[in-house]
């Protein structure tokens, strides 16, 4: 038997879409692809593969230089304290 109590909760829990306006929709779509690019360049250096292996002989000898694997300066903190 069909309960109309049960159908009327239901209902009242159910939300009204909110419609997004473009510029908001687009100011979430970068935020996405920013994270999306963050994310892949944290995991780039767990990968056992060959690019891995690569990307681990380059950061030993890229340090020597003071760099890092990507070949960016190094930043170093001097604390005078």
């Amino acid at each position: 038997m069909f309960d109309f109590k049960y159908y009327f909760e239901l209902e009242e829990a159910v939300k009204q879409r909110v419609k997004i306006d473009p510029v908001e929709r687009r100011k979430r779509k970068a935020e996405y692809r920013k994270n999306k690019q963050k994310n892949k360049l944290k995991q780039k250096k767990y990968r056992k593969t060959a690019s891995y292996r690569k990307y681990k002989k380059r950061s030993a000898r890229m340090s020597k230089q003071g760099k890092t694997s990507t070949g960016k300066r190094q930043k170093t903190l001097i604390r005078s304290n």
